[in-house]
């Protein structure tokens, strides 16, 4: 096997493809394409597209076709979820001190929370009243989907992508599936279950990442708190892009939206409460259940 290990938007990274050759400049692409992105969209970088665009505030900005492609997954997310689910929840964060070194001061307003909204259209978005973009709760996977197309486009075609825990794979060479354990949401050297991962992806969320004291990332935008139902979210899906924005999405929305979205998205989930129980969807399988 051939392991390709890097660190990018905040988390690290491992890529193992099931073959004894990799080809030439292979690496250094997947490499530059992590880098590249990152630059273009991280909300920690001031330079990047999202923060030049959160820097001058609430109007119509022209973005690139390819940040318009992104932006529309998380818009309609945003609607099929009644806006619990916000990509315009960056001020919200930002005032919470969620930046690159994880402060969380609780300076926020509740005031502003919700208050805020964006819209595209024709490559143009329009920021409206407090909003300001983050693509935290989808980002990952997008960029996972393009490292996925690009092993593809180079013939390589028996892989597992692991982005900080979110995964996208093919088959093994032999046809099998590649083994994953799930993370037990409060010890990290336990695992909650097994399970098999074959030419799709899995994404989890978790209250104990990005989380200092009381206060971690997974916000319900209209009250601007950190939900606290559940302790881990684990998402199936087709792609990358859709299991990690359900799985942030399914994590901070009321059952009555959770189960709006499963008949909306093709996904299987698995849900840890604050009690330790398990909900979890028929297709979603456990080793071993």
């Amino acid at each position: 096997m051939v392991k390709i290990k890097f660190s990018g938007l905040g988390t690290h990274w491992q890529i193992i493809i099931d073959d004894e050759i990799l080809p030439n400049s292979l690496e250094k692409e997947i490499l530059n394409l992590a880098t590249t992105f990152e630059k273009k969209y991280s909300r920690f970088l001031p330079n990047s597209q999202v923060s030049q665009i959160n820097l001058q505030g609430s109007g119509e900005y022209p973005v690139s076709e390819e940040l318009a492609q992104i932006l529309k997954f998380g818009i309609e997310l945003s609607q099929n979820s009644q806006g619990y689910f916000n990509p315009a929840i960056g001020k919200i964060l930002t005032e919470y001190g969620y930046d690159k070194d994880l402060k969380f001061e609780n300076k926020i307003n509740l005031s502003s929370a919700g208050s805020g909204s964006i819209k595209l259209r024709n490559n143009k978005i329009s920021l409206i009243g407090n909003a300001q973009l983050d693509l935290g709760g989808w980002g990952k996977g997008y960029l996972i989907d393009l490292i996925y197309d690009l092993l593809i486009s180079h013939n390589v075609n028996y892989f597992l992508i692991d982005g900080g825990g979110d995964l996208r794979a093919t088959s093994k060479k032999n046809g099998q599936s590649w083994l994953v354990a799930l993370e037990h949401p409060l010890d990290s050297e336990l695992a909650i279950g097994v399970v098999e991962l074959k030419n799709s992806a899995l994404a989890n969320s978790g209250s104990n990442k990005r989380r200092v004291g009381n206060f971690h990332h997974l916000i319900d935008f209209h009250s601007g708190k950190p939900v606290n139902s559940f302790l881990s979210s684990h998402i199936f899906a087709p792609t990358a892009t859709i299991a990690d924005g359900l799985a942030t999405t399914l994590f901070i929305s009321p059952q009555e939206i959770r189960e709006k979205l499963v008949q909306i998205y093709p996904i299987e989930y698995l849900l840890v409460t604050a009690d330790l129980n398990m909900l979890k969807s028929a297709g979603f399988s456990l080793k071993d259940d």
